[in-house]
C-alpha cells in the first residue's frame, strides 16, 4: 500500500492547524461561519457519497476482479474473485464509515472543548480526504483508470514495466537464470504490492540496477501463483536474495534502503 497519501494528510493537518489558530474565534460571526462550514462540508460529503453510490449501481460493472494479499484478507499465494461493482460498493462503505467516524469524533471533541478551530480544521481535512478518494476521482471527476486508480486501488506494482529490473515469473525461470548467468551477481527482490516497505525499497533497487549493469536484478510478487516464493519458503516481505555461481550467497528480510549498497558491494 502507498503511504504517501496518509503522510500528505498529516502534513496538511499540521499546516492547517497553524493557519486556523490565527483566526479570532471569540467573535460570534466567526463562530457561526466555522459551524456553518462544518455542517456544509458534512452535507456536501454525504451528497457526494450518495451520488457515487448511484453511479456505481447504475454502471453495474460485472468485470471480474481478482484480489490478492493480506490487505484483502487473502492468505499468501491464494486469491479471491469479485466484481468491480462489488469491490466499489465495499470501498464506498469504507468511505462512509470513515466519514461518519470522523464526524462522531469531531462532535465529541467540540462538545468537550468548544474549539471552533477544530471545526474549521475538520472541514478542510474532510474536503481534502473526499477529493483524494479513488471513487471520487473515478465517478465524479472522471479521472482515467490508470496508476493507483487501477483496481484494487493503490496496489499497482512498485516497479516500472520498462524499468531496469526484470520480472521473475517462476522458480524454473530462477533456476535457468542462475545457470545462464553463473558469473553474474543476481539480485532477487521478493515483494508484495500491499507492502509499504516494499514500495519504499523499490526506487533504491532500480537506482542500484542502473548503477550496476553487470548484475542482474529481478523482482517477484509473492502473491502471484507462479512466484518462486513458495518453493523457496519466503513468507515475509521485502526479502532480498543474492545468487552467484549458481548458489545462494545471502538472504536479507526487511532490509532498509540504506543497507542495500553495502550488501551488494560485498558480493560484486
Amino acid at each position: 500500500m502507498d503511504i504517501s497519501s496518509p503522510m500528505r494528510m498529516i502534513g496538511l493537518a499540521f499546516v492547517m492547524s497553524f493557519v486556523t489558530q490565527k483566526i479570532d474565534y471569540t467573535q460570534p460571526q466567526t463562530q457561526s461561519a466555522a459551524f456553518a462550514l462544518f455542517a456544509g462540508t458534512i452535507v456536501a460529503a454525504l451528497a457526494l457519497l450518495a451520488y457515487i453510490r448511484v453511479r456505481i449501481t447504475k454502471r453495474n460493472d460485472g468485470t471480474v476482479l481478482v484480489l490478492k494479499g493480506l490487505r484483502h484478507g487473502v492468505a499468501a499465494h491464494t486469491e479471491k474473485r469479485t466484481t468491480i461493482r462489488a469491490y466499489d460498493l465495499q470501498q464506498w462503505q469504507y468511505c462512509g464509515m470513515k466519514l461518519l467516524l470522523s464526524i462522531a469524533v469531531m462532535y465529541m471533541i467540540f462538545s468537550t472543548t468548544k474549539e471552533f478551530a477544530a471545526l474549521m480544521l475538520h472541514s478542510i481535512l474532510t474536503t481534502a480526504a473526499i477529493f483524494a478518494e479513488p471513487l471520487m476521482k473515478i465517478y465524479v471527476l472522471g479521472a482515467p483508470i490508470k496508476g493507483d486508480l487501477v483496481r484494487p486501488f493503490g496496489l499497482a506494482g512498485p516497479f516500472a514495466p520498462d524499468g531496469p529490473i526484470q520480472e521473475l515469473t517462476s522458480h524454473a525461470e530462477l533456476k535457468r537464470l542462475t545457470k545462464v548467468h553463473k558469473s553474474k551477481l543476481i539480485v532477487v527482490d521478493f515483494y508484495a504490492s500491499w507492502c509499504p516497505p516494499c514500495r519504499k525499497l523499490a526506487p533504491t533497487l532500480e537506482s542500484l540496477a542502473t548503477q550496476h549493469p553487470n548484475a542482474l536484478f529481478l523482482h517477484s510478487n509473492i502473491d502471484d501463483d507462479t512466484s518462486p516464493a513458495r518453493a523457496l519458503n519466503i513468507t515475509s516481505v521485502p526479502t532480498i536474495q543474492l545468487y552467484k555461481n549458481n548458489q545462494l550467497l545471502d538472504q536479507l528480510s526487511g532490509p532498509s534502503p540504506a543497507a542495500l549498497p553495502n550488501l551488494l558491494q560485498a558480493h560484486l
